[in-house]
């Protein structure tokens, strides 16, 4: 995933029509919307079901699409948002200021947020493995930021690939080692600045240590799958897989 430099702003009504025409009371908000989630929809398209259907469509999507996609799940009002565009058959883009838009102005805090996307087996090469990529990981570090700022606010991260479910966070290592040591990340509000600049030798770091592994033909996918979390942690970020 990769975020995308243009800016949607919204007003506290615009927020209430996002959740169903009210920020209370929204029970019976999803009767009118759709609940089957589909892949290139429009920023903002929403769709209610609950956790355990929408998790499902996504593994399916994940076998079968042509490209990615990504929303984020509240769990509040089952509600799922559409928050990927310009999708192609390897990246998604992520609009961080829309989502921070969204959940800052709903004036709730403590949400509890998930934020999914997919990497499209049908399309992708067979022999490789797809966790979540550098710029998936830059991309969670800038919305988590944002989120505990405007909305006091937590978010999990996952990804379907087709066979299974990454599920991934950015632990302390990560911090003390790509954050801190350039001066303070709460100065940093977008994640391609972030990649550009303050970030080069995570990228690097990532792209030498785990990339490697994803399509190494001396190992199993369930050991490339292994090594993939292992060397992952070695760079603070927390992975784990759950086949399906």
């Amino acid at each position: 995933m990769t975020r995308s430099s243009g800016v949607l702003f919204f007003t506290f009504a615009a927020v209430a029509a996002l959740i169903g025409g009210s920020t209370t009371g929204i029970g019976n908000a999803g009767a009118a919307h759709p609940n089957a989630l589909r892949c290139g929809a429009p920023v903002g398209c929403r769709y209610y079901c609950s956790r355990s259907e929408g998790e499902r469509q996504l593994r399916n999507l994940a076998a079968h699409a042509d490209s990615e996609d990504a929303w984020i799940f509240l769990e509040t009002w089952s509600l799922w948002v559409d928050v990927g565009e310009k999708e192609t058959q390897t990246s998604v883009t992520i609009d961080v200021n829309f989502l921070a838009s969204v959940l800052g102005e709903a004036g709730q805090n403590g949400l509890r947020v998930s934020l999914f996307h997919i990497h499209p087996r049908s399309v992708l090469a067979k022999e490789r493995i797809y966790p979540p990529a550098a710029n998936d990981i830059l991309s969670l570090v800038n919305l988590k930021r944002i989120l505990r700022e405007k909305c006091d606010s937590e978010i999990t991260a996952h990804v379907f690939d087709g066979e299974g479910e990454w599920t991934y966070d950015t632990i302390d290592m990560f911090e003390s080692s790509y954050l801190l040591n350039h001066g303070g990340w709460q100065r940093y509000c977008s994640a391609s600045d972030l990649s550009k600049q303050q970030y080069a030798d995570f990228i690097l770091d990532y792209c030498m240590l785990v990339e490697p592994v994803t399509s190494d033909i001396a190992l199993s996918r369930e050991r490339k799958i292994e090594a993939c979390i292992l060397r992952s942690r070695t760079l603070g970020i927390e992975v784990s897989y759950t086949p399906q």
